[in-house]
């Protein structure tokens, strides 16, 4: 209750392009790790894929903030990235879990 999470990433990446930014904002007075999933299905959707994963702590204003370039050999098509935040234990506040679909081209 009280804690909010949203995901500002681009909705659409080019492989092979420059790094884009990928940005995680949570409530301020809450700090804890933020873990970044991007994940895809199989082309007969019946096992996810992970494409890509990283954690990073949140900052005193909210946010974690990653920049990724997407290979060449990835394969074009509708991805779900996934954003987890885990609060530290102090605060007794459960963790959030938020989705957002990214195309790669």
């Amino acid at each position: 209750a009280g804690t909010t999470l949203t995901i500002d990433a681009p909705q659409v990446q080019a492989r092979g392009g420059k790094k884009q930014k990928y940005r995680v904002l949570v409530d301020p007075k809450y700090r804890g790790r933020v873990a970044l999933v991007l994940t895809r299905l199989t082309a007969k959707a019946k096992k996810m894929i992970v494409a890509k994963r990283t954690v990073r702590q949140t900052k005193k204003n909210g946010t974690a903030q990653i920049r990724w370039k997407m290979s060449k050999r990835m394969p074009a098509g509708t991805y779900v990235l996934y954003a987890s935040f885990n609060p530290k234990k102090r605060y007794g506040k459960p963790g959030l879990t938020v989705s957002t679909p990214v195309v790669i081209r």
